[in-house]
């Protein structure tokens, strides 16, 4: 576990830039509005692009027509928080939240749409592009 944490610590060092976490709320049924109970900190996280190969209608069975499952390709965006970082921000980010990219030009923000949490304690965070505020 230790050979973990400071392998983690050596690709947030090398690989890993200045985010923005937003804290949001709202469900929904709701507009996301900044959550108050939650602050805004800037962290290290490790931003991963890349393509990202899915099923289209991951739920429908192949008819007897068709050769196979339809698939597409979209820029897959992920964020790698380490355990420490987690914890220099007192909280885990959740979905909604908002990452600003604030080391990248023009400072892109992105909504975390599924947080998924490694048995370290460290997180991926699934990013979706947002419009410029």
């Amino acid at each position: 576990m230790l050979l973990d944490r400071l392998a983690g610590r050596a690709v947030e060092r090398a690989f890993g830039e200045s985010v923005l976490v937003l804290p949001m709320k709202g469900g929904k049924n709701a507009a996301p509005s900044p959550d108050p109970d939650r602050g805004t900190a800037t962290i290290r996280a490790v931003i991963s692009i890349a393509p990202e190969d899915r099923p289209l209608f991951a739920d429908r069975k192949a008819g007897a027509n068709t050769l196979g499952p339809t698939r597409v390709t979209l820029a897959g965006v992920w964020a790698t928080v380490t355990a420490a970082s987690v914890a220099d921000l007192g909280y885990r980010p959740i979905q909604g939240d908002l990452l600003v990219l604030v080391d990248r030009p023009g400072s892109p923000h992105y909504r975390i749409t599924q947080v998924d949490l490694d048995d370290l304690g460290a997180v991926t965070l699934h990013l979706t592009r947002e419009a410029a505020p």
